[in-house]
């Protein structure tokens, strides 16, 4: 019985990781299982650590130079975007220290020039909690990146990061016609 409530629990935690209405997720280990492979950090350490809301494993970033520090998947997960396709993202985010405030942003670039962005951005505590809804409407055949950070940290800062998720918004199927009206 303890086996199947964990993989409930995973199940569980996974459906609410992935934003509403969100596509499959482009980003490759967004949830750290097999390794941190797949992502850097700029002014920080990065780690990982068991336990998390999306499987066994979280990145574990922690500060240590600079006027920002955070974590990115490297290379851009998505290498081509569509013209005014939505794409989501969203996270589960921790601090040791309730109170620092983590952002969760999306890029568009054209080779090393940013031509567009979003964020969400809130005082995170000592528990597990999802990011806000995060949405960026594409401008088109570009690269696309989402990534969390820390802008003026201060020593001893850090955050936990876990099922980072990065797709388009889901299509809706159309509402059916009307019902014909009835005859005369």
């Amino acid at each position: 019985m303890r086996g199947f409530a964990a993989t409930l629990g995973s199940a569980v935690a996974l459906l609410l990781a992935a934003p509403a209405g969100a596509s499959t997720n482009v980003l490759p280990n967004g949830s750290f299982e097999g390794s941190l492979s797949g992502w850097t950090t700029t002014g920080a350490t990065l780690s990982r650590a068991a336990g998390g809301p999306d499987g066994a494993y979280f990145a574990r970033v922690r500060y240590s130079s600079g006027s920002s520090f955070s974590i990115l998947p490297k290379p851009r997960p998505v290498s081509s975007t569509a013209a005014g396709a939505t794409y989501l993202a969203g996270a589960w985010v921790r601090s040791d220290r309730g109170g620092t405030r983590v952002c969760l942003r999306m890029r568009e670039w054209s080779g090393s020039t940013l031509v567009g962005s979003a964020e969400t951005c809130f005082a995170v505590s000592t528990s597990w909690q999802r990011f806000p809804s995060l949405s960026y409407t594409a401008r088109g055949s570009r690269e696309l990146d989402v990534y969390a950070y820390v802008w003026k940290p201060v020593t001893g800062d850090g955050f936990d990061l876990d099922g980072v998720t990065l797709g388009t918004q889901a299509a809706t199927e159309p509402a059916p016609p009307p019902p014909p009206p009835p005859p005369p």
